[in-house]
This record gives structure tokens, sequence and C-alpha cells, in this order.
């Protein structure tokens, strides 16, 4: 069983979400990314917990649609796949560099 799979993706509240059959759409103040989530991986978009962070509205939740070795395979790269989408909207990505020598 996938550990990170498991863990629901958080949503704020200034990201527009929209999930058409397995086309979601993440829409945020950097812009507006999209992916299509892979056949073997359910997603569902539900509204955060009275216990979630004040600035959490939604979360998305995957889950295999069966046990077979594909569709676990991809649980944990599917979330995180949405998961970086909603980062790349809220705060764009960056690449910190180190030089030594």
């Amino acid at each position: 069983m996938s550990r990170i799979g498991k863990n629901p993706v958080s949503v704020p509240k200034d990201v527009e979400i929209s999930l058409a059959g397995q086309d979601l759409k993440v829409k945020g103040k950097l812009g507006e990314l999209n992916m299509t989530i892979f056949d073997g991986i359910a997603a569902k978009i539900e509204d955060a917990p009275e216990t979630a962070n004040d600035d959490v509205t939604k979360i998305i939740t995957v889950a295999p649609k069966s046990k077979s070795k594909q569709d676990v395979a991809m649980w944990a790269t599917s979330r995180t796949l949405i998961n970086n989408l909603i980062e790349g909207v809220t705060q764009g990505f960056s690449k910190d560099l180190e030089i030594n020598g």
C-alpha cells in the first residue's frame, strides 16, 4: 500500500479546481494547469473538514480503481502530480543551485 497516495491533497482557497471525468484543471494566481489522471485512478474532490486550516477549502483524494500492479504503482504518482499542479499555480516552481568549489 502507498503511504504517499493515502494522504489527501489540500486545495488553498485562492485556487479553483475542476474535475471532469479524468481531466483535472487547476487555476490560481500564477496561471492555469491541467492534466489527465491515469485511467486506473479514481480522484474525488471533497470539502475540507472543519478541523483543517482556514486557508484550505477543499481536498482531493485519490485511490486505485483495482488492485492491479499498474494501478497501485500510479496511485502515489498521481497524487504527487496533482500536488505539483497546485504548487505550480500558487507558489510557482524554483530551482535552488548550490555551487561548491
